[in-house]
């Protein structure tokens, strides 16, 4: 069903057609990018209500219609961690994303609804002016970690390996060839 993620409206009237559900899957997400000093705050507030107050629309319209024992997953970027030129905007939405998935992993754990979140690496309409980039920086040398896999790639592991899982609070990332796990830091001693 088509709807504006970024609209509570269009969200909350899509939500009055579904009973109930086992996964809820927060994939909508655009990029606008442009160096921060040359970013409007229309093209700022455009990129973080679709792909992080969408996140919260959709959950929140959605909650109390996941089944025990469901799960919610939520797309993110490495660009939340890693930052990259040109995105301030989009990495701070996913970079909220994680915050959000963490934070409510532990707020449903006694509801026995999962929620963890993946970093796809995967050639899309809207990565495919990301990777033309990283190819003019680094020609055919493009780093290991920004290596692209398919959006089946993605979604393979989403209904293969994420959905079996017990796991909650994760962060994953997938291309084609491989699945990383985010690590919480390690501390040294100062």
């Amino acid at each position: 069903m088509p709807l504006d993620v970024s609209n509570r409206s269009s969200v909350a009237n899509a939500a009055k057609l579904i009973k109930d559900i086992d996964i809820l899957i927060n994939n909508a997400g655009i990029t606008a990018d442009s160096t921060f000093k040359k970013m409007s705050p229309e093209i700022w507030d455009e990129v973080i209500s679709v792909n992080l107050t969408g996140v919260f629309n959709s959950t929140h319209a959605l909650l109390d219609k996941i089944n025990q024992g469901g799960q919610i997953i939520t797309l993110t970027s490495k660009s939340a961690l890693f930052g990259n030129f040109g995105q301030a905007n989009y990495a701070a939405s996913k970079a909220g994303i994680i915050a959000f998935t963490k934070t409510l992993a532990k707020e449903l754990q006694k509801s026995m609804i999962r929620v963890n979140s993946v970093s796809p690496a995967a050639l899309t309409d809207m990565t495919l002016p990301v990777l033309k980039s990283l190819k003019e920086t680094y020609g055919q040398n493009i780093p290991d970690e920004w290596k692209m896999g398919s959006s089946s790639d993605v979604a393979n592991f989403i209904i293969i390996d994420l959905i079996e899982s017990e796991m909650t609070g994760k962060i994953f990332s997938v291309n084609g060839s491989e699945i990383g796990y985010w690590q919480e830091p390690t501390f040294h001693k100062l």
